[in-house]
């Protein structure tokens, strides 16, 4: 079992840190190099999946396009069914649409009615927490379908933009900048 602490200086060393990206005033945390370190990798999602809200949790939600990269480990790891919540357009079928503000812009995410039928409780996982602009979105679709999320798992939270004093689940991240 990976010491958790030491865990997070792994995965802090290998995320690459990108001033000026997007735009002017931004740094980009980049956690795609944790990829290319396939051991690293696999510690970070034994480390995701080892939180025991995840019991709580009927289905995983994975938020274009970072979270498509962890969702799909975890759903295996966890045994869980995996959703996606993608940008508009993307997915056939009736889709309930949201519109969602970034700390550089605003977006929207899409996800496919039917693939939340069965559920009520879910898991949403990211890359990155900012200002849970994306993560409210996901809430709000949820929201209209009177279903819950029990856990937002990401790799990467932005504590002094404090987007998780804003909701109401819990927040489990590994790396905190």
């Amino acid at each position: 079992m990976p010491n958790k602490i030491v865990l997070s200086e792994k995965l802090k060393l290998s995320i690459k840190s990108y001033k000026d990206f997007p735009k002017d005033g931004i740094i980009f945390r980049d956690f795609l190099p944790i990829l290319e370190d396939q051991s690293l990798f696999n510690e970070l999602i034994q480390e995701m999946a080892r939180n025991t809200r995840w019991q709580e949790v009927d289905a995983i939600i994975a938020i274009d396009a970072r979270g498509f990269l962890i969702g799909p480990a975890l759903a295996i790891k966890l045994n869980k069914p995996l959703i996606v919540a993608r940008k508009p357009g993307k997915l056939p079928g009736e889709t309930i649409d949201r519109t969602y503000k970034l700390e550089y812009g605003t977006n929207n995410l899409s996800i496919q009615k039917s693939s939340l039928d069965k559920f009520s409780n879910f898991g949403v996982v990211d890359d990155l927490l900012a200002t849970g602009g994306t993560v409210n979105c996901i809430k709000n679709i949820l929201d209209s379908q009177k279903k819950e999320i029990k856990l937002l798992s990401v790799v990467i939270e932005l504590r002094n933009l404090k987007a998780r004093d804003i909701f109401n689940f819990p927040v489990d991240s590994q790396v905190k900048f």
